[in-house]
This record gives C-alpha cells, sequence and structure tokens, in this order.
C-alpha cells in the first residue's frame, strides 16, 4: 500500500462522485489508518486531503495507536541537576553546546 497510489484513487473517486455530499468508502479511510500508522496521521491526511481530526477519530475507532513520526527512534536523555554546594546557590548556570542556561534561585 502506497500513499501516493491511495491519494491518486481517492482524487479519481472524487472526479466521478455522484452527489457532492457523498462519503468517502470505507475501504479508502482504513488504508489511511494502516498508512497513519507509517507516514504519521497529519502527513496522510494532507496527501488525500481530509481534516486530520478526522482521520485521528477514524484511528482511534479502529484501536490502533497514532503514531507520531520521530518518536521513539532517538531516546530521550535526562540528566539530573545537582546545584553546586557553594555559599552562592543564587545562581546555578550548565553550558552545553554553546549555550549557557542559568538557572536563579
Amino acid at each position: 500500500m502506497d500513499l501516493k497510489k491511495l491519494s491518486q484513487d481517492i482524487a479519481i473517486w472524487r472526479q466521478n462522485k455522484n452527489f457532492r455530499s457523498e462519503r468517502m468508502p470505507q475501504e479508502f479511510w482504513r488504508q489511511a489508518v494502516t498508512l497513519s500508522k507509517i507516514h504519521g496521521p497529519i502527513e496522510v491526511a494532507k496527501a488525500i486531503r481530509v481534516q486530520t481530526s478526522d482521520l485521528k477519530k477514524r484511528i482511534n475507532k479502529s484501536g490502533a495507536p497514532i503514531f507520531h513520526p520521530g518518536s521513539g527512534q532517538k531516546k530521550k536523555k535526562f540528566a539530573k541537576l545537582i546545584p553546586p554546594s557553594t555559599n552562592d546557590a543564587s545562581k546555578f548556570e550548565i553550558e552545553y553546546n554553546g549555550i549557557t542556561v542559568r538557572f536563579y534561585k
């Protein structure tokens, strides 16, 4: 299943539908939900020209988790900050990659 192919199929369906208010076939929605697991709902919604919120409703009804591109690909790193044990603990600075972050008490 290909996002470009689905987009083309939906465009053809839109050109040939009988009524302007005719609902999109369920098979197209099922394919869109499946492709959302790969590309994310925003990209799929843009490609097939539907509201992202409508696609997300379909995803929620299907029970499939909503995929967010980029999530899970990088592990988040956390650092525990321990202020220095000096008498002047009113200011604490951290410098990383040329960026300085200052914390004030």
